[in-house]
């Protein structure tokens, strides 16, 4: 990739020793556990008595920091609405579910069981539009031609441009066979 001047590293190893560098660990002491305790006690912060606990100007969490501002540095950035999608066209947006994790787990047999399909939701009157009802199926297909079929989960807890399904499914790992 010809970025080798930022990664100097010839051996994963030598990328743990620099990344552990003045924090006075070494990756040996990672093998026993797989971890290192850096306090000897937990730090607990009273949720009703937060004023003045944080090492910021104000003491407080800071979401427009004053630093940053005085700098010339947006902190938050201002809200701008995302493209309007061309008519018959949808957003994609894809996330998380509580039963599945990054996908990793959607060949587990108890958690399959819970969600053993992936689905793609499309808000209720877009639907209807597209004569679309629940648990049809309907082709998926990307700007540039990729196609992907998905059941439709009809829902009006999606905001009529877009559609959403869960990341993490369609594996074709042979020994991966609920994925």
């Amino acid at each position: 990739m010809d970025i080798g001047e930022y990664f100097p590293y010839k051996t994963i190893e030598q990328l743990y020793k620099w990344q552990l560098e003045g924090t006075g660990f070494t990756i040996k002491d990672f093998e026993e556990k797989g971890f290192v305790s850096l306090t000897d006690e937990m730090v607990m912060y009273d949720r009703d008595n937060l004023d003045g606990q944080f090492k910021t100007p104000s003491g407080k969490i800071e979401i427009i920091s004053k630093k940053l501002e005085d700098a010339g540095l947006e902190s938050l950035k201002p809200y701008t609405s995302p493209i309007k999608p061309p008519k018959g066209m949808f957003r994609l947006v894809y996330g998380r579910s509580a039963v599945h994790t990054h996908g990793h787990t959607i060949n587990n047999p108890l958690l399959h069981e819970l969600m053993p399909k992936n689905t793609l939701w499309i808000n209720s009157k877009a639907a209807a539009k597209l004569n679309v009802s629940e648990g049809d199926i309907v082709d998926v297909v990307a700007e540039n031609g990729f196609t992907q079929r998905a059941r439709a989960h009809v829902t009006e807890f999606i905001h009529p441009e877009a559609v959403y399904t869960v990341h993490g499914f369609g594996r074709q790992v042979p020994l991966q066979t609920r994925a």
